[in-house]
């Protein structure tokens, strides 16, 4: 049986029953193999990561590096003075998603919304 997809592999329950859950997330190659009452999964033909630390510091300088206690306070006044996000991906040398997830957990916009 073929077919195609990404697979994601959590272990849990669903509807009540315990088990072994896949998740199809971006179309890519995969066959299944069935044997007996076992299936297994070939993911050889899955994609490699098309960038690097290095290539997204390139465009944003503190790409992947850790939130201080400083760059949380900073944030947290720029948000309140309300700097858009925009601006605060150029000032942090961060991408929107880093800059958007941050505020999230730090919960800014119920404090300041």
């Amino acid at each position: 049986m073929k077919n195609t997809g990404i697979v994601e592999v959590a272990f849990g329950s669903k509807n009540g029953k315990e088990g072994l859950w896949l998740k199809l997330n971006e179309p890519i190659p995969f066959e299944w193999e069935k044997d007996g009452k076992r299936f297994f999964l070939d993911l050889s033909a899955r994609k490699e990561k098309v960038y690097s630390m290095d290539d997204a510091r390139k465009k944003h300088s503190n790409a992947y590096q850790p939130w201080t206690a400083v760059d949380d306070d900073k944030l947290e006044r720029l948000f309140a003075e309300g700097t858009d996000v925009k601006q605060l991906c150029e000032e942090f040398g961060r991408n929107r998603g880093a800059i958007e997830s941050r505020i999230k957990k730090l919960e800014l916009k119920e404090l300041y919304s």
